[in-house]
């Protein structure tokens, strides 16, 4: 019985690394992550879209301020899956020639929720994916573009954070704006 755990969990450790699929486009490396190592069925679980950006290059926040462009993204979904609203942690304010932009450096995570079916159609793994489009400027703007996908396995076990993710997706939440404040303004 305890072979047969530890097998398991080889071939999901295998699996989960040989689904990522990061690329490279100028300035930029963008990679879709899951939150989890597997999809339990009617269980919610967050996936992030993770941009690392060269010294002193950036990308746009939902707002892009008084010039640039927010990214896009177009979702391939599986049958049955819903997604929210992306959620954009706080941006920068970035100032270029005198304009007043909002956006990111450095690293960012785009954290979007997704609720998976409860009966996914007795499948074995899923596959989700995402055609991103952005701006990344330093003083000059280059348009970048990326299709990503990720594959996970489908399990009716409850489903496990991936540890390699946890600092990122707890950084973005904690950089999100808030809903509702006990602040008052008079």
């Amino acid at each position: 019985m305890k072979v047969k755990t530890i097998f398991a969990s080889i071939i999901l450790f295998v699996q989960i690394l040989s689904a990522e699929q990061a690329a490279r486009s100028q300035h930029v490396n963008i990679q879709l992550l899951s939150e989890v190592n597997a999809v339990n069925p009617g269980a919610p679980f967050h996936v992030g879209i993770h941009f690392q950006l060269d010294d002193h290059w950036h990308v746009y926040w939902k707002n892009p301020g008084d010039a640039g462009l927010q990214p896009k993204f177009s979702w391939n979904l599986p049958d049955g899956f819903q997604l929210e609203a992306i959620q954009w942690p706080y941006p920068k304010k970035i100032m270029v020639g005198g304009l007043a932009n909002y956006g990111y450096e450095d690293e960012v995570l785009l954290i979007a929720r997704l609720m998976p079916p409860a009966d996914p159609e007795s499948r074995q793994q899923i596959n989700i994916g995402v055609a991103a489009e952005w701006l990344v400027c330093k003083e000059e703007c280059i348009p970048g573009e990326a299709n990503l996908e990720i594959s996970l396995p489908v399990t009716p076990a409850p489903s496990l954070p991936d540890e390699r993710w946890i600092r990122l997706f707890s950084e973005a939440r904690d950089n999100l704006p808030l809903r509702q404040s006990d602040w008052q303004i008079f």
